[in-house]
């Protein structure tokens, strides 16, 4: 199997029903068709202590400030991060992410208002300094991401749930705070998932091959 030093982090992020869950296990197993070691995770969720926090935040059975919100996620990735990433990373291994501290900076940050700055820095805590190698933007916009979980006939979690305005403003945090970077790859989530994947694909290997896979 082709590893790289250090391993290499990937973060897919975009509104729900924009394809990423779909798009992560599809480039995970194009990734390993080519011979790359490449594991996937989610947040939250993965560890033991994730998998409790996801079912809190999902269900929403109890009232949740943003603050308590956010530190309950920032919970889950210090968790993920001792538990599961960094020792993933220490083994030269691609980790393919759905969902990550963007996720944070657009929901409880530019859409539920908290300081920017103060997310930054308690993610800088967590997860001891080591940000995503490369951040996939799966760019959908509001009216197909809604017209595709009304399909898809899935329990509907309690962000799905939130009101047009509120998915609206998330589109626009991730336009304003997430696609302009240089390490974010926006890719076209209209697209067939097929053709997604493989386009998708193609970027990332080219990437890690100029990162020294080996």
């Amino acid at each position: 199997m082709l590893h790289i030093p250090h391993g290499y982090l990937i973060a897919l992020e975009g509104i729900d029903g924009c394809g990423k869950t779909t798009l992560t296990a599809q480039l995970a197993r194009l990734l390993s068709d080519k011979g790359v070691a490449v594991v996937t995770t989610r947040e939250p969720g993965q560890t033991g202590l994730g998998m409790k926090i996801r079912a809190l935040i999902q269900e929403r059975s109890v009232p949740m400030c943003p603050q308590a919100e956010y530190l309950l996620f920032a919970a889950n990735r210090a968790q993920h991060f001792h538990e599961f990433i960094l020792p993933q990373l220490s083994s030269g291994n691609v980790i393919i992410s759905d969902r990550f501290f963007d996720s944070s900076l657009v929901y409880q940050g530019y859409a539920r208002g908290l300081e920017l700055d103060t997310l930054r820095t308690i993610n800088y805590w967590v997860t001891q300094g080591r940000m995503p190698d490369l951040v996939i933007y799966v760019r959908v916009t509001p009216a197909l991401a809604a017209d595709r979980i009304k399909k898809r006939g899935a329990v509907i979690t309690a962000y799905e749930k939130e009101s047009d305005s509120f998915i609206n403003k998330l589109f626009q945090g991730y336009e304003s705070l997430v696609a302009p970077r240089q390490d974010v790859l926006v890719v076209d989530g209209s697209l067939d998932p097929v053709s997604l994947a493989q386009e998708t694909a193609a970027s990332v290997y080219e990437l890690l091959c100029r990162k020294g896979m080996s």
